[in-house]
């Protein structure tokens, strides 16, 4: 079962890849951000602040993950699985 999930995480994870490579090679626009203290405009590229988001989003994941459940870790090789079926019951109540 462990195999089959990693192979799982694999084929998403390659398949997430070719999607931003595939997003990041299409897109070349340049979006006008404005952050809401300050007055200055930053120009970047559409997939710059996309792919941002996402690794914004995925390391405040993992953030708040250890804040809610301190000791845990994503970790496939570990045989203690009692924090990830904790942070499973969490998120899918």
């Amino acid at each position: 079962m462990r195999k089959l999930g990693r192979l799982l995480w694999i084929i998403i994870s390659v398949v997430m890849t070719g999607l931003a490579i595939s997003f990041t090679v299409s897109n070349d626009a340049v979006i006008a951000l404005s952050l809401w203290p300050f007055s200055q405009i930053l120009n970047i590229p559409t997939w710059l602040s996309v792919i941002a988001a996402f690794v914004i989003g995925g390391s405040l994941e993992r953030h708040c993950i250890s804040k809610i459940f301190p000791g845990f870790v994503l970790n496939p090789d570990d045989d203690d699985t009692c924090d990830y079926d904790r942070y499973l019951a969490y998120v899918f109540p």
